[in-house]
């Protein structure tokens, strides 16, 4: 049986892909590289790395090679899914702080889970790959920068060590999408609510 790569129609549907591939390639590449150089290789960056990976694979590679190698590629495009959704998998089943300092609210409700986005990048992280942006496109330079990314250690360092703070939203990416309010809400130590007044629109009491 031909395949479906080798006749007119899978030539189109080749350079199809490639183009597609490259298109893909190139925002996923600047962030990746933009991330791994602010951050290093964290949990974070291999997974982000596997998806410039995984279009390479879905869109040069397995059009191109021999019926009999391409179970290989699919089979390594499937470890590639499998990795991104344990990553993926184990931050959203983290377990949050039993005192947590910060509460997430969308329209002065306290009680919703935090969207999904802000769950899977810790914050330093994303402060960082933003620090490092800032630094390429030349908005931040020398001095400010070295000083912007010594304060960034330390206020992100101080945060990671106390176990309030261990999984809390991304406060960064809280606020990704439109459509209503969303804020992180300081808890007070001794306390294990919102006080409610400290929300835009909402009335007073605890939430």
């Amino acid at each position: 049986m031909t395949s479906p790569f080798g006749s007119a129609r899978g030539a189109r549907c080749r350079v199809a892909l490639a183009l597609a591939g490259g298109a893909a390639l190139v925002p996923l590449g600047g962030a990746l590289l933009v991330f791994v150089v602010a951050n290093g290789a964290t949990v974070s960056a291999l997974a982000l790395a596997s998806l410039p990976v995984l279009v390479v694979l879905l869109c040069f590679l397995a059009p191109r090679v021999r019926r009999r190698h391409r179970r290989r590629v699919l089979l390594g495009t499937l470890a590639l899914f499998l990795l991104d959704a344990a990553v993926v998998g184990e931050r959203l089943v983290r377990p949050p702080p039993g005192v947590a300092a910060v509460r997430y609210c969308e329209d002065g409700d306290c009680t919703r889970a935090p969207p999904l986005l802000s769950r899977l990048v810790d914050e330093d992280e994303t402060a960082r790959a933003g620090l490092g942006f800032a630094s390429m496109l030349g908005f931040i330079r020398g001095a400010e920068e070295r000083a912007l990314g010594a304060l960034l250690e330390s206020s992100y360092g101080e945060l990671r060590a106390s176990p309030r703070f261990k999984g809390s939203p991304n406060a960064a990416l809280v606020g990704a999408s439109s459509g209503s309010t969303r804020a992180l809400a300081w808890v007070p130590p001794g306390r294990r609510a919102v006080i409610r007044a400290s929300l835009p629109g909402a009335t007073p009491g605890d939430c």
